[in-house]
Parts: C-alpha cells; sequence; structure tokens
C-alpha cells in the first residue's frame, strides 16, 4: 500500500519527476491525498497526526506503471521503510520514526496537507481495497469462473 510522505518526500519526487515549480501544486494534488493520519498517545494526551500518501487509483498506486513504481528511486517514507513481513513491533517503531519527523517538520508538511483537494478514504478502507487490487494484480485469471 502506498506509504505516507515524511518532510522532504514530496520535494525528492518532484525533482525526480522533473515537475516545473509553476506546475508543481497542481502536480502534487494529481498525484498525492491527505490522509486523517494516525491517532497517537502523547503526554498531552491523545494526537492526531495527519499524513500526506500518495493517490490509489483502480489499478493501485498512482505511481505504479506497467510492474514498476515510477519512483522508486526515491519512494515516500512509507513506501521505503515499510515491509510486508514486518511484525507489528517492527511496524509500530518505523511509523514512530516517520511521524516523529512530521512533527518537526509540521509547518511545511500541513501547508501542503491543507492544499491538497482529495481526502484519502480511511485507512482500513484504503488497506482493504490496496489488498483486493494487489490479488487481483497477483493472478489475473482468478476473477474469470472455473470452466466445467
Amino acid at each position: 500500500m502506498p506509504g505516507m510522505l515524511i518532510p522532504g518526500d514530496l520535494e525528492r519526487i518532484l525533482k525526480h519527476q522533473q515537475v516545473a515549480a509553476a506546475d508543481q501544486a497542481a502536480w502534487t494534488d494529481q498525484h498525492f491525498c491527505r490522509s486523517d493520519g494516525v491517532k497517537v498517545l502523547t503526554r498531552d494526551g491523545l494526537m492526531q497526526i495527519p499524513t500526506i500518501t500518495p493517490r490509489l487509483t483502480d489499478q493501485g498506486c498512482v505511481f505504479w506503471d506497467k510492474g514498476r513504481c515510477r519512483i522508486h528511486a526515491v519512494s515516500p517514507y512509507g513506501c521505503s521503510h515499510y515491509d510486508s513481513h514486518m511484525g507489528r513491533d517492527e511496524g509500530d517503531q518505523v511509523t514512530r520514526h516517520g511521524l516523529v519527523a512530521i512533527r518537526h517538520g509540521a509547518e511545511a508538511y500541513y501547508a501542503t496537507w491543507n492544499q491538497l483537494t482529495t481526502q484519502a478514504q480511511p485507512l482500513a478502507e484504503r488497506r482493504a481495497r490496496y489488498n483486493e487490487i494487489h490479488r487481483q494484480l497477483e493472478s489475473p485469471c482468478s476473477s474469470e469462473s472455473p470452466s466445467t
């Protein structure tokens, strides 16, 4: 599933994709969406940390093209640091590190988040949709009915 961006990710992706400065806001809005993110418990109580994520299309991540990630060389934190084989503890540790990075770069990060016009589906729905797309991509013939 496309992972969250942390501060610095978007700038690297824009440079890699050679997006002109005048086109960056529109391009970013076409390729990313804002997510409510996650709730975390801090010393001050429960806190919501919104995140930016690549958009999902019917084929999966907006950057997935013909079996390859178009931005793999500069993939967002959530894509480059997560592995589907990670245990929960390891995944939680990676998430914490990313959320700390977001909080430290909050001003510019949330300025971008606020400019995005598309709200991501809730995480559980995105995860279910991504898993369904992934299953279909892995076995394209599975939707065909067996012959009798």
